[in-house]
């Protein structure tokens, strides 16, 4: 499935239900596509590499995925990716909401768990490595996600959603996960500039723009917008 948005904006389609907020698609390289645009959504997004090798920006930085490795893209990242030296790329994608997980819910788990990873006050690992020693568990957890999601069987649904808290709860269990740091503020409040730069841009394209009315409405300098524009 291909999902069709404009560049570098916040993903408008909805993935799954109101009632099922996830999916789970097959991202073929170049099958389906060389490149998906710069984008950025609500959602944690999981790749899974079945086989070859791609090219993904996660916030900046560059990640070579290949098989047996698994990409997480924490919740309101920019990121895009791209064909990689004309390699075949097979991963599974799954996107999830906080509602599968906590269902709106405001309770202990939510609250010291859920709301923290989606919030980017925790940070789960971006790339996990095929021979890491946790890929082998990440992975079956993930396979008995798509085994549900492709087989509809009974109460596949709870499943799903049993899955998504399972693969969360690893490393929970593990102490796998980062808190917040010093410099990953600078990062973060970057991404949120360029969201509000491109957002602005593309809801007054056909208005005059200058680089000073962009830096006086996002209350940044020009010197620092220019810069942040040259650099992504």
């Amino acid at each position: 499935m291909r999902i069709n948005m404009d560049k570098t904006k916040k993903e408008e389609n909805k993935h799954g239900t109101v009632l099922l907020p996830y999916n789970i698609y097959r991202t073929y390289i170049p099958e389906s596509f060389t490149d998906f645009p710069i984008h950025w959504h609500d959602e944690m997004e999981i790749i899974s590499v079945v086989y070859g090798t791609a090219k993904y920006i996660v916030d900046f930085k560059e990640y070579i995925i290949n098989e047996g490795d698994i990409l997480i893209i924490p919740p309101s990242s920019l990121h895009y990716f791209e064909q990689y030296n004309d390699t075949n790329f097979l991963g599974l994608t799954y996107i999830f909401d906080k509602k599968l997980v906590d269902g709106g819910s405001f309770d202990t788990c939510s609250t010291k768990y859920i709301n923290p990873i989606f919030n980017n006050d925790i940070y789960l690992p971006i790339h996990i490595l095929a021979d890491s020693p946790h890929t082998e568990t990440l992975k079956n957890i993930l396979s008995k996600i798509v085994i549900s999601h492709d087989s509809h069987c009974i109460a596949y649904e709870l499943q799903i959603k049993i899955g998504f808290l399972e693969f969360i709860n690893y490393f929970y269990s593990i102490n796998y996960y980062e808190v917040l740091k010093a410099q990953d503020v600078t990062s973060i409040r970057t991404s949120s500039l360029i969201k509000d730069v491109t957002t602005y841009i593309e809801e007054h394209y056909a208005e005059k723009i200058t680089l000073e009315m962009l830096a006086e409405k996002i209350n940044i300098s020009i010197y620092y917008l220019s810069h942040i524009f040259k650099q992504y």
